[in-house]
């Protein structure tokens, strides 16, 4: 499912999408054996013949729903974007009408837990898009998910610093945010349920919103 109002390239769609249960399992199964061989023999050294035999199914099973290696990463990648969309979107829910830092905790907290799920995922899409052709998609993905997290901290704006152009402070936001979630997940995956990390998170964030540092972290976000 494309999204974002950029397509991704024809070739790499899916030939079908699974219409029961158990064809959904063979994909689940697909996916999740790309992504171990992408972890394991980085993209250059993966095959479909690789993936194939990691997820326990003929290769001309494979190729009914993917036709190349490149569609198989795109999958991964549109897949990663609706985990990440919906997480923001059940966090918001669950921080609205809490103070700003309790809101932002929440925000924070859930999206570390995202990326301690399956810290593998996320290690071989880092650089994922660009290798297949389809950065465009991920910057207007990106941007998409920066706009419903600004409509949401915009109820918030009496209590940001003078002057905060707040679509432009979450885009230097998400940067930083991203290559912090991107480097514990390379280098250090128990990084990612460490509060000390989480705080540290919290601190520069709501410093760079407001101008002053916040208090003890509540319990709101339990």
């Amino acid at each position: 499912m494309d999204i974002t109002g950029v397509p991704i390239p024809q070739e790499l769609h899916p030939r079908k999408n699974p219409r029961q249960s158990r064809a959904q399992a063979t994909v689940d199964a697909i996916l999740e054996a790309t992504a171990h061989i992408l972890a394991k023999r980085g993209y250059d050294g993966m095959t479909t013949n690789h993936v194939a035999e990691r997820a326990g199914v003929s290769i001309g099973s494979l190729y009914q729903y993917y036709p190349s290696k490149e569609s198989l990463v795109a999958a991964l990648l549109q897949k990663n974007a609706e985990d990440n969309l919906r997480t923001l979107q059940q966090a918001i829910d669950r921080a609205a009408g809490l103070p700003l830092v309790q809101a932002l905790e929440v925000l924070i907290d859930d999206f570390l837990e995202l990326h301690a799920t399956n810290p593998q995922h996320h290690a071989v899409l880092i650089d994922g898009a660009p290798q297949i052709g389809i950065l465009e998609w991920e910057r207007t993905s990106t941007k998409d998910n920066l706009g419903v997290l600004a409509d949401f901290l915009s109820t918030y704006s009496d209590e940001f610093r003078p002057g905060l152009d707040l679509p432009l402070a979450l885009t230097v936001l998400a940067a930083m945010t991203r290559s912090i979630f991107d480097r514990l997940v390379v280098h250090d995956p128990a990084g990612l349920k460490s509060d000390a990390i989480r705080r540290e998170i919290l601190m520069v964030i709501i410093v760079y919103l407001t101008g002053r540092a916040p208090g003890p972290r509540s319990d709101a976000a339990d």
